[in-house]
């Protein structure tokens, strides 16, 4: 008795498929320097890494491993040059799936990668309490005449099934919603040729066929299940996204609504102000929840509204004047600054800070140095009303013109 020897091997790019069989150098009317080869798996993340990279053939080679067609690339050169004949060997790829770290798999759908699988669970409902035996090896009896790579003998109706099958397919009668059967009467084929070399001969008959067709059957219902774990996940991790995003956006909206609420605080402090005007002096990003903040203030009686030669007024309660120094969302665009009787210009208090900057000497602002030039460029006097309506870069541009006026009258 002869053992039947298979070599494994890991799996690695596509170009390495080929060379299993032909290794760089071999002439082209030499023959494969091995016919059959078994590949190999055992974590489908290895898998998913090897097909993700950048220009990799390797899902493209799987596939056309899968129908014995030519494999392999016909370069230039000879050392890489590796193009294996249709048909002139045999493989056989075992993959280790974890059902949740399919979709790399299920993802090739429109290339026909899971059409090409037999999916087969590893779990069994029966086993029992206490492990069995080791089995005795598979003894395998080699037919005579051994088989030849070459036309298969099969049953009629397997013959009819295929036949049928594929006349349905060239006048586009095919259920677009089975695409993930679209080889299983091959995939059948094949699991019937496998089940004769089993049984040591060379033909494959009816019993085989109808056995296939049970294997099959598992292999749909397990491919199945594993279709709705990866689903499930997905779904899973969209809800949790969505959920994320929605939790994120409240909080931003709840955050621009509290700065909207501290700026019609702080600017009513000053005096009451008309609806458009108000509205004005708040920014941009929290124009639109100025409404909401209006209303929160007058619920809770801060803010009071009244109507005023036609306009709509808001003014400041005595309970909102209380809460001026609990508000600390102010640029430092809206500074006010007063003047000391030596004539240097000082911040007013702040609404925020609530204490008042020391006044700056005539000999601290004739200083040279480059910290009192840091110093002159921070006593910057208020924007008018006038450039408070020109855009934010003319603004920039004014108070950066002021700037360089105020310091270079001081260094003089």
């Amino acid at each position: 008795m002869r053992p039947i020897v298979v070599e494994e091997f890991p799996l690695g790019s596509g170009e390495g498929i080929a060379r299993t069989f032909r290794p760089a150098g071999l002439d082209e009317d030499e023959p494969n320097s091995r016919p059959s080869a078994l590949f190999s798996a055992p974590e489908v993340d290895t898998l998913a890494a090897l097909m993700d990279r950048s220009g990799a053939t390797l899902e493209g080679e799987l596939r056309k491993l899968y129908s014995g067609e030519s494999i392999g690339f016909n370069n230039a050169g000879k050392m890489t040059r590796s193009v294996v004949a249709a048909q002139s060997y045999r493989a056989c790829l075992i993959v280790g799936v974890q059902p949740l770290r399919a979709k790399v798999l299920l993802d090739g759908a429109d290339g026909g990668t899971p059409q090409r699988l037999l999916w087969l669970p590893v779990t069994d409902e029966d086993a029992p309490d206490h492990a069995p035996a080791e089995p005795a090896q598979w003894v395998v009896q080699t037919p005579q005449p051994i088989w030849q790579p070459g036309s298969l003998a099969i049953p009629q109706r397997a013959r009819d099934a295929i036949d049928s099958a594929r006349l349905a397919r060239l006048r586009g009668e095919t259920d677009d919603s089975k695409a993930l059967d679209g080889h299983a009467l091959l995939s059948r084929l094949k699991v019937a040729a496998a089940l004769m070399a089993l049984d040591g001969r060379t033909a494959v008959d009816a019993d085989d066929w109808d056995l296939a067709q049970i294997v099959m059957a598992v292999s749909n219902a397990t491919r199945r299940q594993v279709q709705a774990a990866v689903t499930e996940q997905a779904q899973r991790s969209n809800k949790a996204r969505a959920l994320a995003t929605v939790e994120r956006e409240e909080i931003i909206a709840e955050r621009k609504l509290q700065r909207a609420c501290d700026r019609i605080l702080y600017w009513l402090a000053k005096d009451s102000l008309p609806r458009s005007n108000l509205y004005r002096k708040l920014k941009v990003d929290i124009r639109d929840y100025f409404g909401a903040a209006v209303a929160d203030l007058i619920d809770r009686g801060l803010v009071t509204e009244s109507d005023t030669d036609g306009k709509v007024v808001y003014t400041l309660t005595p309970q909102g004047h209380g809460t001026r120094g609990t508000h600390t969302d102010k640029p430092s665009s809206d500074n006010v600054y007063a003047g000391t009787h030596d004539g240097t210009r000082v911040p007013e208090q702040s609404a925020d800070e609530g204490h008042v900057s020391p006044p700056v000497s005539h000999d601290e602002q004739s200083s040279t140095s480059s910290d009192a030039v840091v110093s002159l460029v921070s006593r910057v006097p208020p924007i008018t009303e006038h450039e408070a309506n020109v855009t934010p870069l003319d603004g920039v541009r004014r108070v950066d013109r002021t700037h360089r006026t105020r310091v270079r009258n001081r260094t003089r």
